[in-house]
């Protein structure tokens, strides 16, 4: 009998076709066009706050993980794997092991497979260009051109937020970098006792779970720090209880040498500035009123009455003027000036000897404390200030400011200048916020304003290499921010080599103050600018210690 057979067919598809991409212009889907009448029912808003999220909120209360404390420690490996046959230092013995190894059969297997491995992952790491430029779209080896350079939108990323003072009891009084990487903060601790100091420390950016060391000061807490030049493990800070003491972080957290009790200040060291490094000597100011050049290397031995210069200002010179701020750099201002800022708004250019100082001119620059004053690393005779409401630029012998920033809401609490840019300073306020002032391209308004502490910050400084800003707050928090490559790179900012024609801005002020003297006055700021009248700036001082009790009112210290 044959066998019933039946065959199934299918029809097989034909393979998909190969698409081709090419370019196309836009074309207009819809067209709506704007409704007069409700155009007429739009109110303008400013400023408009509006909160948008499209994430469904699932709980209302938010937890975070606790920090795990870990170190790094570092070993030199120079050599290993040797058995016990093969004594170290013995290149025969060596070789002879390496020709055994070699002539074994698992040693060719074990090659094989290991480079069987290694050429998949090299194939893996190929297939993205990790090295490719995204920022600027241009061929290799082209420069970025202008038209790329200003699509870039300014911004800061904070990259760590350190809390040093637990329980908000304390606040940041000072910062010093002495490298990219490492850093020093003194610390205000008001509850601290002379049994009990509070200490301050030094961090190493890199390792930010704990601090790479301590300043135990003498007693109290200090309110200024200052790294060596050309030394990162030397120290030197300013007590709340007048003493001057420095540290060597590798020997401990207690000081090394302090001053005695007799020759130092009287009131708290509000700023402390080494002198050139070979010399061994500090330059200190005080609300005391004086300004003293220390002998580091022998803090114990008394001052002679030249070291010490006493502020003083108003009519005869008769009023004591607070020092709040020292500017000392030799690099840019030389080795004998320097530049004092007082509680009373006055800055006192002075100049300095041979372990002397004298006074030799003042300016009223604001109407409260001066919180810092800086000189323009670009043009010796042109320093910035920054005090109650907005910063100021003046030369030396004018004595009213070539330019100045608006008033502003909040306090203006320290300021500095980029070193790697010209005519850019950073200014820090009351209210958190952190600006970037580029004065080549608006005199009127900040190019940056980030917003990174809710509460009040009391220090501000720009590393050494100008790529990392830190800030400190009345909580006693630490922010390590990470600028943009146009803010501290000449090169990216497509300016490079510009910079402000300083000498003519400061004539055209000279010609304004002699005209303004010759003429009705000196205006109605005019009071500013006479160091002799301290009557009528009296309500405007009050209303600046209102507004800084009020900031400091709003830190919440617990």
């Amino acid at each position: 009998m044959a066998d019933i057979t039946y065959t199934y067919t299918q029809s097989l598809p034909l393979p998909p076709k190969r698409r081709h991409f090419s370019d196309a212009g836009p074309y207009t889907l819809c067209a709506v066009q704007p409704d007069a009448a409700l155009k007429r029912k739009y109110c303008r808003q400013d400023p408009c706050e509006c909160e948008v999220d499209n994430v469904r909120k699932v709980r209302n209360a938010e937890s975070n993980t606790a920090h795990v404390a870990a170190m790094a420690r570092g070993m030199t490996h120079v050599e290993g794997g040797w058995p016990m046959v093969v004594v170290d230092g013995e290149n025969e013995a060596r070789w002879k092991h390496v020709k055994k190894i070699e002539r074994e059969e698992a040693y060719a297997t074990s090659v094989a497979k290991l480079a069987a491995s290694m050429s998949r992952r090299l194939k893996e790491n190929n297939a993205i260009d990790c090295y490719e430029n995204y920022a600027f779209p241009t061929r290799p080896g082209q420069q970025p051109t202008d038209s790329c350079i200003h699509l870039q939108t300014p911004s800061v990323s904070c990259l760590q937020i350190i809390s040093i003072m637990e329980n908000d009891r304390g606040s940041v009084s000072q910062t010093s970098w002495a490298s990219p990487e490492r850093l020093a903060v003194a610390i205000r601790c008001p509850l601290s006792s002379e049994l009990v100091p509070c200490e301050s420390q030094v961090w190493d950016i890199s390792r930010p779970l704990q601090p790479a060391a301590s300043l135990l000061p003498r007693k109290g807490w200090l309110s200024s720090v200052a790294f060596a030049p050309k030394e990162c493990n030397v120290v030197a800070g300013g007590g709340v209880d007048g003493t001057v003491q420095w540290w060597d972080i590798r020997t401990g957290p207690k000081p090394a040498v302090h001053s005695g009790q007799s020759d130092s200040h009287s009131d708290e060291v509000c700023s402390i500035r080494w002198l050139t490094a070979k010399s061994g000597e500090a330059l200190s100011t005080s609300l005391d009123g004086t300004v003293r050049v220390w002998d580091m290397r022998n803090l114990s031995a008394p001052l002679p009455p030249t070291a010490i210069l006493r502020l003083t200002g108003g009519k005869g010179k008769q009023h004591t003027l607070a020092g709040v701020c020292l500017e000392y750099d030799p690099l840019i201002g030389g080795p004998s000036r320097f530049l004092v800022g007082t509680q009373e708004g006055i800055v006192v250019n002075s100049f300095l000897g041979l372990r002397t100082a004298e006074i030799v001119d003042q300016v009223a620059a604001h109407h409260g404390p001066v919180y810092s004053v800086a000189r323009y690393p670009g043009h010796a005779s042109v320093f910035l200030t920054t005090g109650d409401w907005r910063s100021c630029i003046f030369a030396d012998g004018g004595k009213e400011a070539i330019w100045a920033t608006p008033y502003c809401e909040a306090l203006a609490t320290a300021s500095a200048w980029q070193p790697k840019r010209n005519a850019l300073f950073f200014r820090s306020r009351s209210d958190g916020v952190v600006e970037a002032w580029d004065l080549l391209q608006d005199l009127h308004a900040p190019s940056l304003s980030a917003k990174i502490s809710k509460t009040c910050l009391t220090a501000m400084s720009l590393g050494v290499d100008g790529s990392l800003l830190a800030a400190g707050d009345a909580r006693g928090n630490l922010y390590i921010a990470k600028l943009e490559a146009w803010l501290f790179d000449e090169a990216r900012s497509g300016r490079s080599g510009d910079d402000i024609n300083w000498a003519e801005m400061a004539e055209a002020e000279r010609a304004v103050s002699v005209a303004s003297s010759e003429g009705s006055g000196s205006g109605s700021f005019g009071w500013l600018h006479d160091a002799s009248n301290f009557e009528e700036p009296r309500e405007a001082m009050q209303d600046y210690e209102r507004s800084v009790q009020e900031a400091l009112n709003s830190a919440d210290f617990g």
